[in-house]
């Protein structure tokens, strides 16, 4: 999943020598013709071969077949995504439609470089089909710059007969951060050697993963990371010293820095009792370890009994290029991609789940299990900083902190003064007053 603010300015800036260096190729192609009757197209993240299959075997042909428009699929991977596009606005021959990913209304629409769709979406037919949640994570300052195709929500799936096994109730999961800590304490095991044979939650020990988690408790705390309105940074808000010495604590008592089982892949195995979970990790146990459905669980983790539920959010999208040449012809292909039959197909094979709510009646009635992540995806909050650079940096601080490298407190304070750097170059780019 491409994460939080991974293509922002500085990194654009940093390409833009792509450009240079092949203007006189993209004038010489133009001036020579050949891009003339060009294909719509399309730039697709993150998608599975077999989705990739059915896409230009089954949905291209048909879609040239009503409207006489060929589409060419390009795959990319998230990490190659930004220069693919530099690549194509340098050659002259700009995509039309790119997946979009939870950064982009603000890094990518706030700077002009992906087009709002607001014309078109006021007219569409489907547009009340999703919840407003879903909107609110594809616009910046009032604006839509993508149309839903992937909400790559984060819950926490659990073992209910792990939690059974070690006297926990296993038709309730923790209810609170309190009930979430003694459980992880109750659910690590040690063996006579002192090896860890089972974790009671596994969380992400990598940078990017580390900001992702602490992003998703501090906002069952009730906090933003940032301000959205003036984007400036909270990190310097007790809630999140709070958070960030929880998420420690909760690291300590599942001995996180241990050899033994980790993440879904010791989830898999009943070595691990909870884990962050995506919707790939479901369709893997559903087509691989269907008898393990019986003890699955999932729910959105909350700070206090009383206190909101919360999932945290990822919406990919499709959107449009403010350099296409082309954009009805890429609306078209959009919502083309929206017919009913179409979209069930899509999120079937990319364990996508699109958002829309009569799809997901559907979907439930086929696979009664995926009810728990339709649960979850009402709770979803997405929060995007748009600073480049933030994952290895910010993240590499909360690690240091789990290794008992840094304090809470100093962590924080680096923190917020690399965000509130970044937050102001920001600022000044997309011309909003600080």
């Amino acid at each position: 999943m491409f994460g939080l603010g991974s293509a922002c300015g500085a990194l654009w800036r940093m390409r833009e020598w792509v450009f240079v260096s092949l203007l006189v190729f993209a004038l010489n192609l133009v001036l020579s013709g050949v891009a003339g009757a060009e294909p719509l197209r399309v730039l697709l993240v993150g998608y599975s071969g077999e989705l990739l299959s059915y896409l230009n075997d089954e949905v291209a042909p048909a879609f040239y077949e009503e409207y006489g428009i060929e589409v060419e699929i390009t795959a990319a991977g998230w990490g190659d995504r930004t220069d693919r596009i530099l690549l194509g606005e340098a050659s002259g021959m700009p995509f039309d439609v790119v997946t979009t990913g939870s950064h982009s209304p603000t890094s990518e629409g706030g700077r002009g470089i992906l087009l709002s769709l607001d014309r078109y979406i006021d007219e569409w037919d489907k547009k009340d089909l999703f919840p407003p949640a879903v909107w609110k994570g594809l616009q910046f300052r009032n604006q839509t710059y993508a149309v839903p195709m992937d909400n790559d929500n984060r819950a926490m799936a659990w073992n209910k007969g792990l939690f059974a096994e070690s006297g926990l109730d296993p038709n309730e999961p923790p209810g609170s951060w309190d009930e979430l800590l003694t459980a992880v304490r109750a659910l690590t095991r040690v063996d006579a050697q002192g090896e860890v044979v089972q974790r009671g939650v596994w969380l992400a020990s990598d940078t990017t993963g580390a900001l992702q988690d602490f992003l998703w408790f501090l906002a069952q705390r009730g906090v933003d990371p940032i301000d959205y309105e003036s984007y400036v940074s909270f990190f310097n808000r007790p809630e999140a010293f709070h958070t960030l010495s929880y998420l420690d604590e909760i690291m300590t008592a599942t001995l996180w820095d241990a050899p033994g089982p980790n993440g879904p892949g010791g989830f898999v195995e009943r070595a691990v009792a909870m884990t962050r979970h995506q919707p790939v990790h479901f369709r893997s146990i559903a087509l691989n370890y269907p008898e393990l459905l019986e003890e699955y669980g999932l729910f959105s983790p909350r700070y206090l009994p009383h206190t909101a539920p919360v999932s945290l959010g990822f919406t990919n999208g499709l959107g449009i290029t403010a350099s296409s040449r082309r954009p009805d012809d890429a609306w078209k292909f959009i919502t083309f991609l929206h017919r009913d039959d179409i979209l069930r197909k899509i999120e079937e094979l990319g364990s996508f789940i699109s958002g829309r709510i009569d799809v997901a009646y559907d979907r439930i009635a086929e696979v009664p299990a995926l009810q728990y992540w339709y649960d979850s995806f009402m709770h979803m909050q997405l929060h995007e900083i748009p600073v480049s650079g933030i994952h290895a940096t910010v993240g590499g601080w909360i690690t240091a902190v789990y290794r008992k490298e840094m304090d809470p407190g100093a962590a924080l304070e680096n923190a917020h003064r690399f965000i509130e750097t970044g937050l102001r170059e920001f600022r000044q780019e997309v011309g909003l007053e600080p």
